[in-house]
């Protein structure tokens, strides 16, 4: 994963590569080759491209599984939000210094 810049759609970060390149030529570090057959992500609207690796909340979704899908984003944002709140990955860290 790492850091890129802010114009890359996040579907491209997580297939590794556009759909115009190709599966084949997509990175295979990228989450969409980590998760196992059967295995899917929870995203928004931006990852509906990858029906087979990622759940999006759709109208209808059960209100149930709406909120449980919407637990699970804020869940997500907020520790992100937390890791740069806390500049976390904005140096290496050093343990005992």
């Amino acid at each position: 994963w790492g850091l890129c810049i802010g114009s890359k759609h996040d579907i491209t970060i997580f297939r590794g590569g556009t759909k115009e390149q190709g599966k084949k030529n997509w990175d295979q570090n990228s989450l969409y080759f980590k998760l196992p057959p059967g295995k899917k992500a929870v995203g928004d609207s931006g990852y509906g491209g990858e029906p087979e690796k990622n759940t999006i909340t759709k109208d209808q979704h059960s209100l149930g599984l709406k909120k449980f899908l919407d637990r699970a984003k804020n869940r997500q944002e907020s520790f992100f939000l937390r890791i740069k709140a806390f500049n976390v990955l904005g140096h290496r860290f050093r343990h005992g210094n």
